[in-house]
């Protein structure tokens, strides 16, 4: 099956870039002219169906704005998955992509990357790289912890990076 093209897009929706929503130009399948496109699936993706197939829709806001299929996956800034503001959606590897989802905590401690090291008195601070977990270091408190894995992975994840204090 071919790639739909902007034009065939643009034939069917108008896509807002300011606000990221995508609208219906003509009426069809139960849908009205002027309505919403999509609806949103279980992971809050923005789904829209054209000719039987389900595209999500910053997937179709990237062939709007830029007139291209992406060549990479795409990621939401913001982390909100129905946020399709042409600001919000970027490139990404499959890791790049991973690194910017909510992950797990440590299972004892509230922050991204740390957990009680053993002993129980001090808080140990890791990240994953390449596959693997990298250990940060050792520290007194928990939040010195978190500080030292957002340090950490501003350098190794930049862009991508999701941290416990994120600047204002």
């Amino acid at each position: 099956m071919k790639p739909l093209t902007r034009e065939q897009v643009s034939e069917l929706l108008s896509y807002d870039p300011q606000t990221g929503v995508f609208i219906w130009k003509k009426s069809r399948g139960g849908k009205r002219a002027g309505d919403v496109a999509g609806s949103i699936n279980t992971n809050g993706h923005r789904l829209i169906s054209i000719n039987e197939r389900r595209y999500v829709a910053h997937w179709l806001a990237w062939l709007m704005h830029h007139g291209v299929w992406p060549h990479k996956e795409i990621g939401h800034r913001d982390r909100n998955p129905d946020n399709n503001r042409i600001s919000n959606p970027r490139l990404a590897t499959r890791q790049e992509n991973c690194r910017n989802g909510s992950g797990r905590h440590g299972g004892n401690s509230k922050f991204r990357g740390v957990s009680r090291a053993s002993g129980g008195k001090k808080w140990k601070a890791y990240l994953r790289l390449d596959g693997k977990q990298r250990y940060i270091g050792r520290f007194e408190s928990e939040i010195d912890a978190a500080h030292a894995y957002d340090a950490a992975a501003r350098t190794h994840y930049g862009e991508f990076a999701v941290l416990n204090f994120p600047a204002p």
